[in-house]
């Protein structure tokens, strides 16, 4: 049996490891992982999502944007988006999506579709 999800160690992966949202970041084999991300500019939350291969969820982010306030965003602020990545590995999908639920709450992003449903 794995270890419980902290879910406070997750939020503050998530407000603190940030990285600029660059090619070669959205190109790292490293990010072939399951897990929570989230985009931030200017310590704003725009967004937190889950996915089971964050690589290619980052790029369809970039190529292929279904939430167009977080592509409005994307573009108008594109040399200051950064993205913490939370990597989930071995956490089943179903929980993936339990924790994003707890992370938009707890993080306040400004774009999630989700979170305005909500509201």
């Amino acid at each position: 049996m794995s270890e419980p999800i902290n879910l406070g160690t997750v939020a503050n992966q998530l407000r603190t490891c940030r990285k600029r949202f660059t090619p070669s970041l959205r190109q790292s084999s490293a990010l072939e992982v399951a897990g929570l991300y989230a985009f931030w500019v200017n310590g704003h939350c725009l967004y937190v999502g889950m996915s089971k291969n964050i690589r290619v969820r980052l790029y369809q982010h970039r190529m292929r944007p279904h939430n167009d306030s977080l592509a409005l965003y994307m573009r108008a602020f594109y040399k200051h988006v950064e993205v913490a990545i939370a990597s989930m590995p071995d956490v089943p999908e179903n929980c993936l999506g339990q924790i994003e639920q707890k992370m938009i709450h707890a993080l306040h992003p400004l774009t999630n579709i989700a979170r305005r449903k909500a509201n």
